[in-house]
């Protein structure tokens, strides 16, 4: 007779899509535990198979022997942490990395959205200082093929201060098989006067080097120039605190 083996296959399929998702939908500050609840809510038939997969580990290891797979809880934690310590490495936030993660086709409905998604739309696409924001508002306009949202689609293609966002929106336009869509315009181009605007915040070589005096300044850029910080988080992605400190620590190697 054969040796038993453990099932093959993924425990939880489509795991960081799956996590991206929970983490995106609860606060940002929330903890392991909010997630887990959360998790198990949305997922229960993934978490049961996270709880059958460590069984058959059980069954299958001799007494007094170890096997690779941790406790289901914190299988999940570890999860979750490693998550998390992703978007901090990539300065992202878990809408944008969701939005990145490979997942099925979304198919669109030839409807009106409803009031809560279009107040969700609206209030995502005024945020002119976070582009990824504004993606997560043109994915929700494309699962609705209806005049206002097509219109707003439009909108973002001939006027949205980012590449990224502008080529989404061309994208969801052809998926709704328009024959009239507007020419998108080129890839954005590196502010001339970044160096100076920065440096109007008034922020000095020597206050940029103390502990948590950066990113006030980033805050203060943040709020004087929202259309050029989102361009440069969106250009320099997690490099961007470095260049930020180089434009007023090094002002002559920028000009």
């Amino acid at each position: 007779m054969s040796r038993k083996r453990v099932s093959k296959g993924s425990i939880i399929p489509k795991k960081e899509f799956k996590i991206a998702g929970i983490i995106s939908s609860i606060p940002a500050d929330a903890d392991f535990e909010s997630f887990f609840t959360e998790f198990k809510r949305v997922y229960p038939k993934d978490w049961a198979r996270v709880n059958a997969r460590y069984q058959e580990h059980e069954r299958l290891t001799k007494p007094g022997k170890s096997h690779p797979m941790a406790h289901p809880t914190s299988y999940m934690k570890t999860a979750f942490n490693s998550f998390k310590k992703k978007l901090l490495k990539n300065n992202l936030s878990s809408e944008y990395l969701l939005l990145s993660i490979d997942k099925p086709r979304e198919k669109y409905t030839e409807s009106e959205p409803s009031e809560k998604v279009n107040r969700n739309i609206k209030t995502n696409l005024n945020q002119k200082d976070a582009f990824e924001k504004r993606l997560l508002a043109v994915h929700l306009l494309g699962k609705y093929k209806c005049q206002d949202c097509i219109e707003s689609l439009i909108y973002l293609v001939g006027n949205d201060h980012i590449y990224e966002v502008r080529k989404l929106a061309h994208e969801k336009l052809v998926r709704f098989g328009l024959d009239i869509i507007p020419e998108l315009r080129k890839p954005d181009h590196v502010d001339p006067e970044i160096t100076q605007k920065i440096a109007s915040l008034g922020f000095s070589s020597e206050q940029i080097k103390i502990k948590g005096e950066c990113d006030r300044a980033i805050n203060s850029f943040r709020k004087k120039y929202p259309i050029e910080y989102d361009s440069y988080t969106n250009l320099k992605r997690n490099q961007f605190k470095s260049w930020f400190r180089k434009q007023i620590l090094y002002p002559e190697d920028n000009r």
